[in-house]
C-alpha cells in the first residue's frame, strides 16, 4: 500500500499539458488523458505497469499525457484490480472490460471509436498483448495497432536474459533476480502461486499462445533489462505466425525508461509516435 501511495505521488507530480476525466462505472473504472488537440474517436486503451501489484492511470500519467500528444487520440488508462488482495482472472476481466468499452465510448459518452489503438508497459504490456489474443479469438474487432514497452511475455520465466540481466538490469535484478535463479520447479511453483493460473496458459504467458492474426505492434525494450528476451522472443514467433512486429531495443537503458524524463525516452516516443500515426491516419 505505501508503494501504491508513493508511485501514484510521483505521477500526480509531473506537470502535464493535458485533460484528466475520472471514469467510475459499474466494471469499468479509469481515467481519460485528453490532449486539447486530441480527436475523441480516435482512442488510446492503456494498461500501466507495477508487477500486477502497483501502479495505477495516476501514476503513469507521463506515458499517458505524452501518447496522447504524439498521436492526437484521447488516451483512456484503465484501474484494473491488483494482486494480492483480488485474483489474476479478476484483473484480465477487467481489461476485457475495458477494450469493450472503450470500442464503444469515448470521453463525451457512448460513441464508436473510429482508430483504437492498445499500449501498456511492463505487466500493462503482458495485460495488452494477453487483451488482443482473447479479442481475435472472441471476433471482437481488433485493435488497429499495440504498443507495449518492455513487456514480460513468459510467466514460465524461461527467457536466457532473466538470468543473463541480473546485474545490469538496475530496475529489477535486486528485486527479481533471486527468484529467477532459484531452480525451475520452484520458479514454476512461486509462479502459479502469485497469478492463480498455470504459468503455460496463454491468458498470462501471451508467448506460448496462437501470434497469427494479431494487429500490427510495436515492442521497445532495453538490451539491458531482464525482460529482454521475452519482447524478443515474442517478437520472433508473431512473425514467423504472419503477424507483423517491429521490435526496438535500445541500448543501457533501464526497464521501461519510458516513465522517466530522459532524454531516451522523448526518443522511444518520438518512434512510437511515427508507427502509430500510420495506423491512425
Amino acid at each position: 500500500e505505501m508503494m501504491r501511495v508513493q508511485l501514484d505521488a510521483r505521477g500526480e507530480a509531473f506537470e502535464i499539458d493535458a485533460e484528466i476525466r475520472a471514469v467510475d462505472l459499474p466494471g469499468v473504472k479509469g481515467e481519460w488523458v485528453i490532449d486539447r488537440a486530441a480527436n475523441s474517436n480516435r482512442r488510446i486503451l492503456y494498461f500501466h505497469g507495477g508487477g500486477y501489484m502497483i501502479g495505477s492511470p495516476k501514476s503513469h500519467r507521463l506515458i499517458t499525457s505524452k501518447l496522447s500528444k504524439l498521436t492526437g487520440a484521447a488516451v483512456f488508462a484503465s484501474k484494473f484490480r491488483l494482486l494480492p488482495q483480488h485474483s489474476r482472472m479478476e484483473m484480465i476481466e477487467d481489461a476485457r472490460a475495458a477494450y469493450n468499452w472503450t470500442l464503444a465510448n469515448g470521453p463525451d459518452g457512448a460513441v464508436a471509436a473510429d482508430k483504437l489503438i492498445i499500449a501498456g508497459d511492463s505487466s500493462g504490456g503482458n495485460l495488452a498483448l494477453s487483451t488482443i489474443a482473447w479479442a481475435r479469438d472472441e471476433g471482437l474487432r481488433a485493435a488497429d495497432a499495440v504498443y507495449v514497452m518492455s513487456p514480460q511475455t513468459d510467466l514460465t520465466l524461461s527467457s536466457p536474459s532473466l538470468i543473463t540481466n541480473i546485474e545490469s538490469d538496475v530496475m529489477q535484478g535486486a528485486s527479481f533476480g533471486p527468484i529467477v535463479k532459484m531452480p525451475k520447479g520452484v520458479r514454476l511453483f512461486f509462479s502459479n502461486g502469485m497469478h492463480g493460473i498455470a504459468p503455460n496458459n496463454p491468458i498470462v504467458s501471451p508467448l506460448l499462445g496462437d501470434l497469427s492474426n494479431l494487429p500490427p505492434t510495436l515492442i521497445q525494450a532495453s538490451n539491458a533489462e531482464m525482460f529482454l528476451d521475452d519482447a524478443v522472443r515474442y517478437a520472433n514467433k508473431a512473425n514467423e505466425a504472419g503477424s507483423h512486429v517491429t521490435l526496438q531495443v535500445w541500448p543501457h537503458m533501464m526497464h521501461v525508461w519510458q516513465a522517466f524524463e530522459v532524454p531516451e525516452a522523448d526518443e522511444a516516443f518520438e518512434e512510437a509516435g511515427v508507427f502509430l500515426t500510420d495506423f491512425l491516419d
